[in-house]
C-alpha cells in the first residue's frame, strides 16, 4: 500500500466487549510491531456511531478494517454489521467477524450480511499474533480498496505525492 505524507497510518478497529480479549489483542499487536494504529470499542452501538462520525469528521481516524466480535450485548456482531452494510458511507469498510463460535449457521449468515472475513477467536497470544500479522499483510498491505468517501474524504485537497519505490534500475 502506498501511503502519502499527508495521510495518517491506516487503523485497525476491534469491536469486542470483552477485556481479556482486548489484551491479548493489544499485546499481540504491540508483538507484531506493524506501525499501524488499533483502536477499540467494547460496543456495537458505539462502533456505528464511531464509525459513522469517521465517514463525517477528519478529526475521526478511519479505520481500513473493522475486527467485530459476533457475542456482544445490547447490539450482536450481526446486527452491527447489518447496520454497517446498510449505511452507503461506511458500507464500503472491510469488516471480519471474529467469534467463538464454529457453528455454520453463524457463519452463513455473516457472510449473508457481507462479512469480508469470519475467524475463530485464537485462545492464546501466539495465536493472535499469526492472525493480526495475517490481517495487518492482507488488508492493509496487499488489498486494494474501494475508492469512496468514507475512506477518500477530500482526497482531491489533501493529495500529496505517493512515496513508492521506483521500479527503474
Amino acid at each position: 500500500m502506498n501511503r502519502t505524507l499527508t495521510t495518517p497510518a491506516p487503523a485497525i478497529l476491534v469491536v469486542d466487549d470483552c477485556p481479556a480479549c482486548g489484551a491479548l489483542v493489544n499485546q499481540a499487536f504491540r508483538d507484531v510491531n506493524s506501525g499501524y494504529t488499533l483502536n477499540f470499542i467494547d460496543d456495537g452501538e458505539k462502533a456505528i456511531k464511531y464509525l459513522r462520525s469517521a465517514s463525517q469528521d477528519d478529526a475521526v481516524v478511519a479505520p481500513r478494517v473493522v475486527l467485530l466480535d459476533v457475542n456482544m450485548p445490547r447490539l450482536n456482531g450481526l446486527e452491527v454489521l447489518r447496520e454497517l452494510r446498510a449505511d452507503r458511507f461506511i458500507s464500503p469498510l472491510s469488516v471480519i467477524m471474529m467469534t467463538t463460535s464454529r457453528l455454520q449457521r453463524d457463519v452463513d449468515e455473516a457472510y449473508r450480511w457481507g462479512a469480508n472475513a469470519y475467524v475463530v477467536k485464537p485462545l492464546e497470544l501466539p495465536g493472535w499474533e499469526r492472525l493480526l500479522k495475517s490481517v495487518v499483510e492482507f488488508w492493509l498491505e496487499f488489498a486494494e480498496i474501494p475508492d469512496h468517501a468514507y475512506h477518500n474524504r477530500h482526497a482531491d485537497s489533501k493529495r500529496s505525492p505517493v512515496l513508492e519505490e521506483s521500479s527503474d534500475s
